[in-house]
């Protein structure tokens, strides 16, 4: 465990990071995209507290607009979090200072820059922060479909499928993967194989055994 790898999770979810996928075709001819996804702290904080988003843009939240509606799960993982990170910071309090009025951030962010430093810590501070990460995208996006982007189908051997949406043929990477929930599943959009929950870590290590 480096302090790399615990930063990545902290950047996750304080900052807004820059994403990265090459995509291989079955030539190998690669195609790199990027995107950026917002921290997920924020994401959390809105869809527990929506009308903090809407109070910088100048409306006001007057009769005539709508409002977003409150996720009681979101207010729910954002009090329980927010909780934890003061809990860590207590157990920590002869080593590390912090505004009384802190946010959950600002806690969060003194905390990880303190364990980050020694071995231990770091695997304490992965722990806690992968718990948090899975909780929030869990939430908020419980079936995402998350592209094996370069991938190659251990069945089929294809890297793309070709596949029909409204109305149109376009290019997609062939592995996908439905997770967060009980029902786990990947599978190939181009021969139509499946892997569901029992056999997942079967892919993975496959798809491990393929990249290395």
């Amino acid at each position: 465990m480096t302090e790399q790898d615990v930063m990545r999770l902290a950047d996750r979810l304080l900052r807004t990071t820059t994403e990265t996928a090459i995509y291989r075709d079955n030539q190998g001819n690669e195609d790199r995209h990027f995107w950026q996804e917002p921290p997920l702290f924020v994401l959390l904080r809105n869809a527990a507290r929506p009308d903090m988003g809407n109070r910088s843009e100048g409306g006001g939240g007057g009769a005539g607009g709508s409002q977003a509606a409150v996720s009681i799960e979101a207010v729910d993982l954002f009090v329980a979090i927010d909780r934890e990170s003061a809990d860590l910071m207590w157990l920590e309090r002869e080593r590390l200072v912090v505004r009384p009025m802190a946010t959950m951030e600002q806690r969060v962010l003194t905390w990880v820059e303190f364990m980050r430093t020694k071995p231990t810590g770091r695997l304490e501070a992965r722990k806690v922060l992968g718990k948090w990460v899975t909780q929030i995208e869990g939430l908020l996006d419980p079936a995402k479909v998350l592209q094996l982007r370069g991938a190659c189908c251990p069945e089929c051997r294809n890297t793309w499928a070709m596949v029909q949406e409204f109305g149109e043929t376009i290019r997609k990477p062939a592995l996908v993967a439905a997770v967060g929930s009980e029902q786990v599943l990947a599978s190939c959009r181009a021969c139509g194989a499946e892997w569901p929950a029992g056999t997942i870590h079967d892919l993975a290590d496959t798809l491990n055994t393929q990249s290395a």
